[in-house]
């Protein structure tokens, strides 16, 4: 999610570079500024919906350490098998969390 909001922000940076003038530091001192704050609430977002999450389903918080070792065990794993060496390491994280990896190629590509 973050990664597709970095991407169509360099797009719009790219707009805006194209179509300015003589302006170029102030569009890029404005796009700097405009990232931050995207990605600064973006951050504080997702921390208020993972407190929602945690609070209402009644889940102890030191749940998410435990994620972050399976998915860490996963991506490790994956590096010493030998029984599947055409996937990446990363394919097992992706396939565990579920997610969608050919619109995201497709919007990088486009």
């Amino acid at each position: 999610e973050r990664f597709k909001l970095f991407v169509f922000m360099l797009l719009v940076l790219l707009m805006n570079l194209v179509q300015s003038v003589d302006k170029d530091k102030e569009v890029i001192r404005n796009f700097v500024f405009q990232t931050q704050a995207v990605f600064v609430a973006e951050v504080f977002a997702d921390w208020i919906k993972h407190a929602f999450i945690t609070k209402f389903n009644s889940l102890d918080p030191s749940l998410y350490a435990r994620f972050s070792l399976v998915l860490v065990h996963d991506v490790t794993e994956t590096r010493h098998h030998l029984t599947r060496p055409l996937l990446d390491h990363t394919h097992s994280l992706a396939r565990r969390i579920g997610l969608a990896q050919l619109p995201l190629a497709c919007t990088v590509v486009r």
